[in-house]
């Protein structure tokens, strides 16, 4: 198997309090360049360039590589996003509004085959799901 293979998506979940931010940008960008499809669900389901400081050759200052986006605060969105996952690279801050925002019903929503690469404390410190 190659990578592009096994991950033909690779999909990034963002923040509800930040955007499409740089750890998730940097991940699309390699992944990108493995030859994975990136797909992005912000809080805003659209593209925003990104500030604060930018280390040249790294991330996706203006948010392009994403071939699609979707809006987390529309469950209907949300769950769109999940179903089209492959690989779930989750980088969710920990906080009262994220420690529960991925449960039965979200996982649920994606495929059975679906990979969720949890980088955050998020998912850890509240999954129920069952």
């Amino acid at each position: 198997y190659t990578l592009h293979t096994l991950f033909p998506y690779t999909t990034l979940f963002r923040s509800m309090n930040r955007r499409y931010g740089h750890i998730g940008r940097q991940v699309a960008r390699l992944a990108k360049a493995f030859g994975a499809r990136v797909i992005a669900c912000t809080r805003e389901g659209a593209a925003k360039p990104i500030g604060g400081f930018i280390l040249e050759g790294t991330g996706d200052e203006d948010g392009s590589l994403p071939e699609a986006y979707f809006k987390m605060g529309e469950k209907a969105s949300l769950h769109a996003f999940l179903a089209r996952c492959d690989v779930l690279v989750n980088a969710l801050p920990s906080s009262d509004a994220t420690k529960q925002f991925l449960g039965k019903e979200e996982f649920t929503a994606m495929k059975d085959t679906a990979i969720v690469v949890n980088v955050s404390a998020s998912l850890a410190r509240g999954l129920k799901l069952f």
